[in-house]
């Protein structure tokens, strides 16, 4: 692929892709914006790019629908402009179960939070207790508020579970204890107006987009090719190239159809081939924490692929191909 550079200022390079006519923005940075934190601790947590992933939107956002299937932590959600209606799913039901939770039952979710935000079970025997717990005979919104004290108290919010979808994280030895009842309120303010939450496949949710959307995927990413640390897998499987493969076609179908679609990556030369007929990318340097080993963290570049849409409305029986 000839890449010729055709702009560049103090921030951003822009190269352009004379076989796909691809466009390829190089960030120096991405400006930091005040954001609403979640009260989830995620590694790779997008409420920082909240702000600039916006500026990439369409004037008429407002009109559109704004379809999640990897919510995750809820950092994007939680900063998103205003839609017509929002769409969330992903497929840890743990997740979405406690934002259910803190849709439907907020006050008696947050005494359940209060009880377990204490320094007596800030130890890892207390948070083993708590673990196997909610593994074996928790339910509904004790369950929640386990999952969401597992969240905050395993090693840098990494949300594991095995192939029997058992939560197997190990203690991440916190410093101190801080309930976040503040951000949990927030979060239950924003979903009040929230419509359709669900555990499921990516793929489910997308197939079931009918409405002109803005569809956010930040799915695990791919294998980084300079050893850096990163998720290619969740809630027990794993995130192959055949998936990401699939996001891919997704990307292409919806946006074929008339809708926006953003999707979160390593850049890498997997990831770009992969992405190759998204009309954008933007990469810029992001610093890695998720590695035990200290010497193993640092900063990579990320990515995000925009597809844009190819025709004025979404024809619904594009979809149903």
């Amino acid at each position: 692929m000839f890449l010729e550079r055709t702009h560049q200022s103090a921030s951003c390079t822009t190269l352009v892709s004379k076989s796909a006519r691809q466009t390829i923005f190089a960030h120096d940075s991405i400006p930091k914006a005040p954001h609403l934190r979640s009260p989830l601790i995620y590694a790779g947590n997008k409420a920082p790019l909240a702000a600039f992933t916006a500026s990439l939107f369409p004037a008429d956002s407002a009109k559109r629908d704004w379809v999640e299937p990897f919510v995750g932590s809820a950092g994007l959600l939680l900063n998103a402009p205003k839609c017509r209606r929002y769409v969330l799913s992903d497929i840890n039901h743990y997740l979405t179960e406690l934002l259910l939770a803190t849709r439907d039952h907020f006050p008696e979710l947050a005494k359940e939070v209060k009880k377990l935000f204490t320094l007596e079970n800030n130890c890892a025997d207390r948070y083993n207790e708590i673990r196997r717990m909610f593994n074996t005979e928790l339910t509904g919104v004790k369950k929640s508020a386990a999952f969401l004290y597992l969240n905050r108290h395993c090693f840098n919010g990494v949300v594991r579970c095995n192939r029997a979808g058992a939560f197997n994280s190990a203690f991440g030895h916190r410093s101190s204890v801080i309930t976040p009842l503040a951000e949990l309120k927030s979060l239950g303010a924003f979903l009040a107006g929230v419509t359709k939450i669900k555990a499921c496949d990516f793929e489910e949710t997308l197939a079931g987009i009918r409405h002109p959307s803005l569809v956010l995927l930040d799915s695990p990413y791919l294998p980084s090719e300079d050893g850096q640390p990163c998720f290619t897998g969740y809630a027990g499987t794993s995130f192959g190239i055949d998936r990401h493969n699939a996001i891919a076609e997704w990307g292409t179908r919806l946006s074929d159809a008339g809708h926006h679609v953003f999707v979160f990556n390593n850049d890498s030369p997997a990831a770009r081939l992969v992405h190759s007929r998204a009309q954008e990318i933007h990469t810029w340097p992001a610093y890695r924490r998720v590695s035990r080993n200290v010497a193993t963290r640092g900063m990579a570049q990320e990515f995000l692929a925009v597809y844009r849409p190819r025709c004025a409305k979404p024809e619904p029986d594009q979809l149903r191909a």
